[in-house]
């Protein structure tokens, strides 16, 4: 479907996992560029108020790492028809927080360290990254917990600079490491504002009036996530 949109030059706005693989995502790529089609996928983190507070802070505090908790109970079974639960939780759960650490530090030089451990559909993944700029980010997720649990620290080398404890708040800590709040959603606001989904949709269409794709949700984001994935279910095939 995406593909004869692509063909058709019809805007498209893809809700993630965009494709299944890294070979059916460089297609659509592929087919993209030869139409200069507008397109784009929907990590709606990206467009937490949240998480782009945090995002302008980084250059302030003289951050140069960022940790990343993600965790949650799903999925408990295999998704989308597909036969792994492995795979289920890398496209249905992993791409939020490893995409938000590209949207936070760029664009990624190399992968430092992978450990992945699964057990009993257990599933534990931590990624080291080294980004362009030099920046490091660690990505830690699991389906181990028994409800979301999503957390950010900002560190200049080992002091915490910077603390989103959810998705609600973002506090900034003082050399004694005393806890200031500098963002928190108003009560009176949806509380699905906090993870971006209303934004993502508003962008893609104002991006659109004015013909102008935004990098925010470029499926060229989306490459090194895919090479990740696949070098995880190859190990663990």
């Amino acid at each position: 479907v995406a593909i004869h949109c692509v063909e058709n030059k019809i805007p498209l706005f893809v809700e993630k996992p965009i494709t299944r693989n890294l070979l059916g995502l460089n297609e659509i790529q592929n087919h993209s560029k030869a139409a200069g089609n507008f397109i784009q996928v929907g990590y709606n983190l990206r467009f937490s108020e949240s998480i782009n507070v945090v995002k302008n802070s980084i250059s302030e505090k003289n951050i140069n790492k960022i940790e990343i908790n993600y965790h949650t109970n799903k999925p408990q079974q295999p998704l989308w028809n597909l036969n792994s639960l492995v795979e289920s939780f890398l496209l249905a759960i992993a791409v939020h927080p490893l995409n938000t650490a590209y949207h936070l530090l760029g664009k990624i030089k190399k992968i430092n360290q992978l450990v992945t451990t699964i057990e009993n559909n257990r599933i534990n993944i931590k990624v080291e990254l080294l980004h362009q700029n030099q920046m490091f980010s660690e990505v830690n997720i699991s389906n181990t917990t028994d409800k979301f649990d999503m957390n950010i620290k900002g560190l200049a080398d080992t002091e915490l600079k910077l603390f989103m404890p959810n998705l609600l708040e973002v506090c900034e800590l003082s050399a004694e490491q005393t806890a200031h709040t500098i963002y928190k959603q108003s009560s009176l606001k949806p509380i699905n504002l906090a993870s971006g989904y209303l934004q993502q949709f508003t962008h893609f269409f104002e991006d659109l009036r004015n013909n102008k794709a935004t990098s925010k949700s470029d499926i060229s984001d989306s490459i090194w996530m895919y090479e990740l994935f696949e070098k995880i279910l190859k190990d663990e095939s």
